[in-house]
């Protein structure tokens, strides 16, 4: 075997490394569809040329470095597949980063006068005031016949509508003439004032219209857009500020800053050990190490991964109940049915705080949500992954398509429907890589030679970025 270091663009080309058939295969499994997958693979390909920087650096600083034997050949491929098999194709977007600490860009639209944001990139829309139709709702007072109305609109004659519903369901309805009148039965009214101009109406009830005061009075108007060009130049009713072109609209760059971390992973060995374990089990130690140091790390991302869906939920929990299902259902089927059909209560609550049509494209969970889930295998309805190694890992897929990765880092009882976009291109987390795992050589003990040390160096950051596509469950 060749032992020589190669960097990267020194080793097969990073084609020929995402090609190979485990790799290849470990990428498209662990991404939502192809173009997701693509992108991270072009991600991947710009984090890794960051070692060209480092190349010359290292070589004039590090007299062992070309010669660093833990780092073979297959280096890469085991880098590239930690990758890969990570919960973060799932759970979140990766991007490469030419500096240690940068900023994640997307465009809100907000109103140019208030300021408030209409339609987020997610979450509830904030579309008040926005139509020309204005509806003014009270409730009559007892012994109260006047009422002022100031809409500070110009209105559209003949859009008035007043309705005013009395006990038992009887409704009164008002309208105007489009002359500045108002029309209703006999009785109802005593007199009225309307400015269409100026969008004020004086509403004079009967003295012989009867009442008892809380019955509820709705109007109904419609501004006169074309008739008015500085539409909605007016004070708002609420705030009192004026300008307030509640239909002018404008985009608004909004960016979050991700800070990535440098951490590094630490092989100690010695030569006399080194050599017996050579002896003994005929596998070179600082080979052995290396995939394990590789292999340490993907935990670490796995666990820092789900450390930020949990920390940074925001939202409410929905609850699964599973007691008692047995006594109310006749068999075990059914309440695997149940359970399946919670899944769609879950999309509803997921879809209410993105307000986007969303929908779980994964699921990561605790271990008792983890194996009802497998259990749905038994109608159909789930698929195992047989190759699974380690006990936080990806399950298997429900309904043949749909990811479920389990963690002990979460409850037992607990789990997280996440939603990642089609084109990947947004998601809970944010993965920002600085330098990818970069290896560091081999040096000695200068107070006991035959003591070795080497490792791994990386620098990435993770942050959330949308809770919303975040929604959590618990069983019960």
């Amino acid at each position: 075997m060749d032992n020589s270091v190669k960097f990267f663009s020194e080793s097969r080309a990073f084609s020929e490394v995402m090609e190979t058939e485990h790799i290849e295969k470990a990428l498209f499994s662990s991404s939502l569809n192809r173009q997701d997958a693509l992108n991270r693979k072009s991600t991947y390909q710009e984090v890794f040329s960051n070692y060209e920087s480092l190349k010359d650096y290292a070589q004039k600083n590090f007299s062992s470095f070309a010669d660093f034997p833990i780092l073979s050949n297959q280096y890469f491929n085991a880098s590239i597949l930690s990758y890969v098999t990570s919960f973060a194709g799932f759970l979140s977007i990766e991007r490469p980063m030419d500096a240690a600490e940068a900023l994640l860009h997307w465009m809100d639209v907000v109103g140019v006068a208030s300021g408030n944001t209409v339609l987020p990139n997610l979450g509830p829309e904030n579309l008040t005031n926005m139509k020309s139709r204005i509806t003014w709702p009270t409730t009559l007072v007892a012994a109260t016949f006047t009422y002022n109305i100031a809409l500070g609109k110009k209105l559209i004659p003949g859009s008035i509508n007043i309705k005013i519903t009395l006990a038992g369901g009887t409704i009164v309805t008002i309208t105007d003439d489009r002359q500045g009148n108002l029309l209703a039965k006999p009785g109802v009214l005593d007199g009225c004032t309307i400015d269409y101009n100026a969008g004020s109406i004086q509403l004079i009830l009967g003295s012989t219209f009867t009442f008892a005061g809380g019955e509820p009075l709705v109007l109904v108007a419609v501004e006169d857009v074309a008739g008015n060009p500085d539409m909605n130049n007016y004070t708002n009713p609420v705030t009192g500020a004026a300008n307030y072109y509640k239909n002018r609209y404008k985009a608004k760059l909004r960016n979050i800053t991700l800070k990535t971390e440098p951490d590094m992973i630490v092989s100690e060995s010695d030569l006399a050990t080194t050599a017996a374990m050579q002896k003994a089990v005929k596998i070179n130690p600082q080979d052995f190490m290396a995939s394990k140091l590789v292999e340490i790390f993907t935990k670490v991302l796995n666990q820092t991964l789900i450390e930020r869906i949990q920390s940074g939920y925001a939202g409410t929990t929905h609850q699964i109940d599973m007691t008692g299902k047995s006594a109310i259902y006749g068999d075990f089927r059914s309440i695997l049915d149940f359970f399946s059909s919670q899944t769609t209560d879950v999309n509803k609550a997921l879809v209410k705080k993105s307000i986007k049509g969303t929908r779980a494209t994964a699921y990561v969970v605790g271990e008792d949500v983890a194996d009802w889930f497998t259990k749905l295998a038994t109608i159909g309805l789930f698929t195992e992954n047989t190759t699974s190694t380690y006990i936080n890992d990806l399950v298997g897929y429900y309904k043949g398509t749909i990811p479920v990765l389990k963690h002990t880092d979460i409850a037992a009882a607990d789990g997280y429907a996440i939603h990642k976009t089609s084109d990947g291109n947004m998601a809970p987390l944010m993965r920002g890589i600085f330098l990818p795992l970069t290896p560091f050589p081999q040096v000695g003990n200068y107070n006991n030679p035959t003591q070795l040390a080497g490792g791994l160096y990386y620098q990435e950051g993770v942050e959330q970025i949308a809770s919303e596509l975040v929604q959590k469950f618990t069983l019960v």
